[in-house]
């Protein structure tokens, strides 16, 4: 961590969805993780090799692990049946491993909206539309966890 928390408030680093040696080294070196997820069985069993990691990392006692901030259901599609269903099986299975304590912040809807915001390379706060508005707070409440946090580190 070499001094970088004295620098910086915050450091965001967004890694891949794998759990190659960038990311494990990237865990290693940070103290809080916000993980997103698609709503599907592939990604349940990711969550899953993500906490293996993590108690590995744990285990080795190299450093402390990063706590979970929250988890991002994202990109979630409500009109198909499964991505509700596995949604919500996600959700059990982390009041389970986790016996309650654990943060899930409520689903990014795959919208039209961040497409255009993507694809216009802006952020969704540039947007005065309030069809934007729902996707703003949704950043927003993303933002004030790390807030919080970050000031329970000081």
């Amino acid at each position: 961590r070499s001094g970088l928390n004295e620098l910086y408030d915050y450091i965001i680093i967004d890694c891949p969805p794998t759990l190659g040696l960038l990311v494990v080294n990237t865990l290693c070196a940070s103290g809080g993780v916000m993980v997103p997820f698609r709503p599907d069985e592939f990604s349940k069993k990711g969550l899953n090799h993500l906490y293996d990691v993590l108690d590995d990392i744990e285990d080795m006692g190299v450093t402390q692990i990063p706590e979970v901030l929250a988890h991002i259901p994202n990109l979630v599609d409500a009109r198909r049946k499964q991505e509700v269903s596995d949604l919500e099986s996600i959700e059990k299975h982390l009041e389970q491993e986790w016996e309650g304590d654990y943060k899930m912040v409520n689903p990014f809807y795959n919208r039209s909206q961040l497409v255009k915001s993507q694809s216009q390379r802006k952020s969704v706060f540039d947007y005065q539309s309030k069809e934007f508005i729902p996707l703003q707070r949704q950043f927003t409440e993303l933002a004030q966890i790390m807030k919080e946090w970050n000031h329970g580190q000081s």
